[in-house]
């Protein structure tokens, strides 16, 4: 039997964007942005990667959705680590 992640009360769909986007206001305020042009394609990377994997994800099967997101953060996390440290 396939359980259904269940939905996130209106409250926290609407404090996460606003906390995030605060976030976001006060480093760009605080002047340490140094290279505008890269961080707002990172900046439009995130919001279309999370826009487009909201939507690619509810069709997927809930557990390869969560075996491909810990595969590919292990592998980040390897790929950091020895461009870190060798």
């Amino acid at each position: 039997m396939q359980r259904r992640v269940p939905a996130f009360p209106m409250e926290q769909n609407f404090l996460s964007p606003a906390g995030s986007a605060s976030c976001a206001t006060e480093f760009a305020c605080s002047l340490t942005v140094r290279h505008w042009p890269e961080a707002l394609r990172v900046g439009l990377g995130a919001l279309v990667g999370g826009y487009l994997g909201a939507r690619i994800g509810k069709k997927l099967p809930p557990s390869l959705v969560k075996y491909a997101t810990v595969l590919l953060a292990a592998a980040m996390t390897l790929h950091f680590f020895l461009r870190a440290y060798s």
